[in-house]
């Protein structure tokens, strides 16, 4: 499945305004005067450098990391005080950024972001940029919180979605850097002037899914594969773009990255025959879904139960022996599948992985049951106990419906594994 790319860019625009963030490392304090000189943050990320005469006299500069409430902000944001102390010279603000970083935005596309004591956000571009070093340099002329933003990123609807499900891909541009037309194929580039990828492969395939051009509201669409992977899915936008700190036309690539869960709903049913000289017959069903998430920290799976429901016996025939019958009442039982609770959870680490669990196995009450005999003299009405049934249920996560015949203390049962999607279906 190839991908061309015929439409427009599609923008959204953030807030511009935000709440102030609190902080997020240690502060760190000093001296500078007339002469100048350099304070680095304590997670070495940011360096400011006064050049002489900026401060007309020697000042406590302090610069703590705080969290970063800026739109689409790059790491952390700082604190730097005197708050409001304008300098009579440009102060050099260094962002030291990370190669995981420059893979969300283009280097040369980050701003520096400052906020004002309103809570409202300006941004600037850095104006020179070291990519061997990961280093970029812009000015600021007076303090407040002050940290990076990117200019230019892609964003999912939603972090996570269902295997099988849809998300729209909406693109982001500060500075319309790149939304203009885009200058089309050229020899220099073969792969032309923008294309999709889904963890390196372009277009995407049916393991990790695919991404594509979008709908008339987003710029792609991303389309999650039959099955999930075990960590999260990157998905890219490779473009061109006119770069004006190299005052070239260059390539870019921004990304985001998309968690694909797996969802299956599990039915058991059974038919059940009572008291064997009474040839009673009763039919018990219950359901629940299971998620499965990946763990991208531990790269892991994990599921849970997100929803469940225990049905009543249904009485397909009543018990009879010779003068006695026997009258089934099923009304606030719980029958002999129960599906309340669960243990000993285990997901396998091979792909797609198999999905096991131990059901309820404590004592649970059939139904009730009252014996007449032929001149019309009832019995009492007595609970019915039984060790309910399955005492384990596996699958394996891999998109497919699934059905088994099985036996648990001689007693049959149906397990259908369905898988749970988008649509609910």
């Amino acid at each position: 499945m190839l991908f061309t790319d015929t439409t427009e860019l599609k923008f959204t625009e953030p807030p511009d305004s935000t709440g102030f963030g609190t902080p997020y490392g240690e502060l760190v304090s000093k001296e500078i005067g007339p002469a100048g000189g350099k304070i680095i943050s304590d997670d070495g990320r940011v360096e400011l450098i006064f050049p002489a005469d900026a401060l007309s006299a020697n000042t406590n500069i302090s610069i703590q990391p705080i969290t970063n409430l800026s739109p689409y902000g790059a790491g952390k944001a700082y604190r730097c005080e005197p708050s409001g102390i304008q300098f009579k010279k440009p102060v050099q603000f260094v962002f030291h950024y990370t190669k995981e970083e420059a893979e969300v935005c283009p280097a040369d596309l980050m701003n520096i972001a400052s906020q004002d004591d309103t809570g409202k956000w300006t941004f600037s571009k850095y104006e020179d940029w070291d990519s061997t070093k990961r280093i970029l340099k812009g000015s600021i002329h007076h303090f407040s919180s002050v940290g990076s933003s990117n200019g230019a990123r892609i964003r999912p609807d939603k972090k996570m979605i269902v295997a099988e499900g849809k998300v729209n891909i909406n693109f982001y541009d500060r500075y319309g850097t790149i939304s203009g037309p885009f200058l089309g194929n050229q020899d220099t580039h073969p792969m032309g002037s923008r294309f999709w990828t889904v963890n390196g492969t372009r277009d995407g395939d049916p393991i990790v899914g695919f991404a594509g051009p979008g709908t008339a509201t987003s710029l792609g669409v991303y389309t999650a594969p039959k099955v999930m992977l075990p960590d999260s899915i990157t998905i890219s936008l490779f473009f061109e773009y006119y770069s004006e700190i190299l005052e070239a036309n260059v390539w870019g690539v921004v990304s985001c990255k998309i968690l694909v869960y797996d969802e299956y709903k599990v039915e058991i049913a059974s038919k059940y025959t009572g008291r064997a000289e009474m040839h009673s017959q009763l039919f018990d069903k219950a359901w629940f879904v299971v998620r499965i998430f990946p763990n991208s920290k531990t790269g892991e799976s994990k599921f849970e139960f997100i929803a469940k429901q225990n049905y009543p016996p249904t009485v397909i025939k009543e018990g009879k022996n010779g003068p006695f019958k026997e009258k089934i009442i099923s009304v606030n039982s719980q029958g002999h599948i129960d599906v309340t609770s669960h243990k000993n959870d285990k997901l396998s680490k091979n792909y797609p992985p198999k999905v096991s669990f131990d059901l309820n196995t404590a004592e649970v009450i059939l139904c009730q049951v009252q014996y007449h005999s032929r001149g019309g003299v009832k019995g009492p009405i007595q609970p019915v106990p039984i060790q309910p049934i399955p005492e384990q249920i596996s699958f394996i996560a891999n998109g497919e419906s699934q059905h088994q015949s099985l036996s648990c203390r001689d007693i049959g049962y149906e397990v259908t594994v369905t898988p749970h999607r988008e649509d609910g279906k």
